[in-house]
Protein backbone atom coordinates (compact mmCIF):
# COMPACT_ATOMS: atom_id res chain seq x y z
CA UNK A 1 0.00 0.00 0.00
CA UNK A 2 2.46 2.82 1.31
CA UNK A 3 6.32 2.54 2.40
CA UNK A 4 9.53 4.03 2.86
CA UNK A 5 12.16 1.63 3.84
CA UNK A 6 13.45 2.98 7.22
CA UNK A 7 10.82 5.30 7.55
CA UNK A 8 7.29 3.44 7.54
CA UNK A 9 5.57 0.39 5.65
CA UNK A 10 1.73 -0.21 5.84
CA UNK A 11 0.46 -3.23 4.14
CA UNK A 12 -3.26 -5.00 3.53
CA UNK A 13 -4.26 -8.50 3.59
CA UNK A 14 -7.28 -10.27 2.71
CA UNK A 15 -9.11 -13.44 3.90
CA UNK A 16 -12.08 -13.82 2.67
CA UNK A 17 -14.42 -10.93 2.35
CA UNK A 18 -12.41 -9.26 5.54
CA UNK A 19 -9.42 -7.19 5.22
CA UNK A 20 -6.80 -6.29 7.31
CA UNK A 21 -4.26 -2.96 7.50
CA UNK A 22 -0.88 -3.17 9.48
CA UNK A 23 1.25 -0.10 9.54
CA UNK A 24 4.98 0.90 11.51
CA UNK A 25 6.87 3.80 11.23
CA UNK A 26 9.95 4.96 12.48
CA UNK A 27 8.72 8.82 12.99
CA UNK A 28 5.39 10.76 13.30
CA UNK A 29 3.66 10.91 10.41
CA UNK A 30 0.03 10.79 8.90
CA UNK A 31 -0.71 7.84 7.20
CA UNK A 32 -3.37 8.26 4.23
CA UNK A 33 -4.65 5.51 1.52
CA UNK A 34 -7.64 5.32 -0.47
CA UNK A 35 -10.06 2.23 0.25
CA UNK A 36 -10.46 1.88 -3.14
CA UNK A 37 -9.60 -1.90 -3.30
CA UNK A 38 -12.75 -3.00 -0.98
CA UNK A 39 -15.83 -4.20 -2.62
CA UNK A 40 -19.18 -2.40 -2.95
CA UNK A 41 -21.20 -1.74 0.34
CA UNK A 42 -20.88 -0.23 3.44
CA UNK A 43 -18.07 -1.65 5.96
CA UNK A 44 -17.53 -1.91 9.48
CA UNK A 45 -13.55 -0.77 10.37
CA UNK A 46 -12.50 -1.09 13.40
CA UNK A 47 -9.41 0.81 14.15
CA UNK A 48 -5.92 -0.11 16.33
CA UNK A 49 -3.52 3.02 17.33
CA UNK A 50 -1.27 4.61 19.29
CA UNK A 51 -2.47 6.43 22.46
CA UNK A 52 -1.23 9.95 23.42
CA UNK A 53 0.96 7.86 25.64
CA UNK A 54 3.27 5.03 25.11
CA UNK A 55 0.88 2.41 26.99
CA UNK A 56 -2.00 3.36 25.35
CA UNK A 57 -4.16 1.98 22.67
CA UNK A 58 -7.14 3.79 20.95
CA UNK A 59 -10.25 2.20 19.55
CA UNK A 60 -12.12 3.94 16.56
CA UNK A 61 -14.83 1.94 14.71
CA UNK A 62 -16.57 3.24 11.77
CA UNK A 63 -18.56 2.83 8.82
CA UNK A 64 -16.61 3.23 5.42
CA UNK A 65 -16.98 2.32 2.13
CA UNK A 66 -14.68 2.16 -1.28
CA UNK A 67 -14.98 5.53 -1.76
CA UNK A 68 -13.30 6.75 1.65
CA UNK A 69 -9.75 8.01 2.15
CA UNK A 70 -8.35 7.20 5.72
CA UNK A 71 -6.30 8.81 7.19
CA UNK A 72 -4.80 8.37 10.58
CA UNK A 73 -1.81 10.16 12.55
CA UNK A 74 0.99 8.07 13.99
CA UNK A 75 3.35 8.57 16.83
CA UNK A 76 7.06 8.13 16.27
CA UNK A 77 8.05 4.06 16.58
CA UNK A 78 3.92 3.79 16.81
CA UNK A 79 1.48 1.81 14.65
CA UNK A 80 -2.11 1.16 14.10
CA UNK A 81 -4.03 -2.35 13.01
CA UNK A 82 -7.09 -1.93 11.22
CA UNK A 83 -9.80 -4.79 10.61
CA UNK A 84 -12.56 -4.02 7.77
CA UNK A 85 -15.39 -6.44 7.58
CA UNK A 86 -18.25 -5.92 5.01
CA UNK A 87 -21.90 -5.20 6.42
CA UNK A 88 -24.32 -7.27 5.12
CA UNK A 89 -27.52 -6.31 3.76
CA UNK A 90 -30.61 -6.15 5.32
CA UNK A 91 -32.66 -8.03 3.40
CA UNK A 92 -36.85 -7.37 2.73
Amino acid sequence: MEGDPGSYCTIARRAGDEWYVGSICNESRTSSFSLSFLGDGKYNVKIYRDGSKDSEIVKDIRTLTNKDTLSIDCRKHGGYAISLAPIAPVLK
